[in-house]
């Protein structure tokens, strides 16, 4: 069995892009996803939300970057 994926570029660049990266972002939010539990389970030193969401954003651009997705 087998699945074709077809895009005409240069018109659907950008569809093709995903596609083909697509493990790379499931990579980069099972990270993030697994941060968030440790932080759940082990606890952390947050003081307020808005360190939270600065936290998750800071890793979400480290796991971004580290996979070569830009921003």
């Amino acid at each position: 069995m087998k699945a074709v994926l077809e895009f005409t570029l240069p018109e659907e660049q950008d569809e093709h892009q995903l596609a083909v990266n697509a493990w790379k972002w499931q990579g980069a939010f099972l990270e993030i996803r697994e941060l968030v539990r440790q932080w759940l389970k082990y606890g952390h030193d947050f003081k307020n939300a808005e360190q939270v969401l600065e936290a998750v954003r800071n890793h979400m651009i480290d796991e971004m970057n580290e996979r070569g997705l830009g921003e």
